[in-house]
């Protein structure tokens, strides 16, 4: 299995993010909101989101065979989902589902305190858009307005998604 690498980003000083993050532009007939669908939605949208051929598609599949998505998303298994950093990108007219971004905060570890991105994906016909960076940014944005310093995540090598968050500000630690 490939590796991961730990990334983070400053939310201080002039590491913070522009107000315009807090409400990010998005395609035209898309919308973020909090994330509100239901588990088995967002099941169905994290198996699509790793198809045949993705870096991460034995983790993603493993984590939610083994129940570990559903305890994420009931935060049980990192700490408590942040409602206002966490959020979904869907369709206005539909309301279909086209991504997401869970953040939790994470405080069991020696390793990481403090918010932490638990998952941002998109559904493969509509990457390369500007979603996965909207959800982003709103995730950056809401994290500095409760008075968090930092940012984290991590990232499976060969995952194209890592040139995104190297462009947000997050490197390794």
């Amino acid at each position: 299995m490939p590796k991961s690498t730990l990334m983070a980003r400053s939310l201080e000083g002039l590491r913070l993010p522009p107000p315009d993050w807090r409400v990010p532009e998005v395609p035209a007939g898309v919308r973020i909101i909090g994330l509100s669908a239901s588990p088995d939605i967002l099941t169905e949208l994290e198996h699509e989101c790793h198809p045949a051929g993705h870096v991460d598609r034995y983790r993603a599949l493993s984590f939610i065979a083994d129940g570990s998505f559903r305890r994420l998303l009931d935060g049980e298994l990192i700490g408590p989902v942040l409602a206002t950093a966490s959020g979904q990108a869907e369709e206005h007219d539909s309301g279909r589902v086209l991504g997401m971004g869970i953040v939790v905060w994470w405080e069991a570890t020696d390793l990481w305190q403090g918010p932490w991105v638990a998952d941002i994906c998109v559904r493969p016909a509509h990457q390369g858009r500007g979603i996965g960076t909207a959800l982003l940014k709103r995730a950056i944005a809401a994290c500095a307005a409760i008075g968090a310093t930092r940012i984290g995540l991590a990232v499976t090598e060969g995952n194209r998604a890592r040139a995104l968050y190297e462009r947000f500000g997050f490197a390794p630690f």
